[in-house]
């Protein structure tokens, strides 16, 4: 975090200098959170700047997990949904812009401005890097303003060339779960260093959760818990891979041979009349099919 709170520094004291709608924004200073790797990734837009707050220069950090009781009103909302998938504390929350500005419409003027639009620019190269060492199992993006710069709006222009790429990262849409999966990296998206980490995690772009209503929230529940059980199976590093049912296959017979070993261990207790192992072991064996049935409805679905 501090090569972050560093690079934070030297970029909003270059762009502070002047006069404008720029330089007063990045006189305000800076605000990130402390990330940690965690399996989900909750995905902002950037900090706001409340009315009656001190107009004075603050760079500032926060820790997510400890803001869902310093700003409920915020953060308590990825907590209650992680809390509902079962993941507990196993989420985190960035945004991807570091500027303190409440009025969201003002990003659209500041990309607008050539100075503005670097400003930006820079920021989002930090955020890439970061989303990128954190890699995340999923990523949920819930912010309308936020989803534009993962590239997944970019428009195809008349002369062949692209725009609103950003980020650029190139998604196909997977029907099994009903998410957008990272495949690419566009050639053309703003960062400066190359890297396939994140092809095959899932994201989901969602509206402000504070806004959604509880039947929709549920459906979003629902698909987070999908997509996090099967995310060994069908995405990370697997994801659109010729040889997967090669690998599902492998993984069931790993799984049937445990099973075998399971059951051989249980009738040897048996015949000891060792019952309270016996059923330690059975147990085990139900669990293990189980997983194993699971695995085989998984193969089915990508036949």
């Amino acid at each position: 975090m501090k090569l972050l709170h560093d690079n934070l520094t030297d970029l909003f004291n270059n762009f502070a200098k002047g006069d404008g709608l720029v330089a007063e924004i990045a006189a305000r200073g800076f605000v990130y959170s402390e990330t940690e790797r965690k399996k989900i990734l909750f995905v902002g837009i950037n900090p706001s700047y409340p009315e009656g707050e001190e107009r004075t220069r603050k760079n500032y950090s926060y820790k997510p997990l400890e803001a869902v009781e310093g700003y409920a009103k915020h953060y308590k909302k990825f907590h209650d949904i992680a809390e509902n998938c079962g993941v507990g504390h196993d989420w985190t929350y960035m945004d991807l812009l570091y500027f303190r500005e409440t009025d969201q419409n003002k990003i659209t003027e500041i990309i607008q401005d050539n100075s503005g639009a670097e400003f930006v620019c820079e920021q989002l190269r930090l955020s890439i890097k970061l989303i990128e060492e954190l890699s995340p199992d999923l990523i949920i993006v819930c912010n309308s303003g936020a989803r534009q710069f993962f590239g997944i709006d970019k428009k195809e222009n008349e002369d062949g060339s692209a725009s609103n790429i950003w980020m650029g990262y190139n998604f196909t849409f997977d029907e099994k779960f009903g998410v957008d999966v990272i495949t690419s990296i566009n050639k053309e998206s703003i960062r400066k260093v190359k890297s396939e980490t994140l092809i095959g995690t899932p994201v989901l772009f969602t509206s402000t959760l504070i806004y959604m209503d509880a039947s929709t929230k549920k459906r979003l529940e629902w698909q987070i818990k999908k997509i996090l059980k099967y995310h060994p199976i069908f995405f990370g590093t697997q994801y659109n891979r010729e040889d997967r049912l090669e690998i599902l296959l492998k993984q069931l017979e790993n799984l049937t041979e445990q099973i075998e070993g399971t059951r051989k261990l249980k009738n040897i207790q048996v015949k000891e009349q060792d019952y309270n192992q016996a059923s330690e072991l059975r147990d085990k064996e139900i669990a293990e099919t189980k997983k194993a049935v699971e695995y085989i409805l998984s193969v089915l679905l990508t036949s």
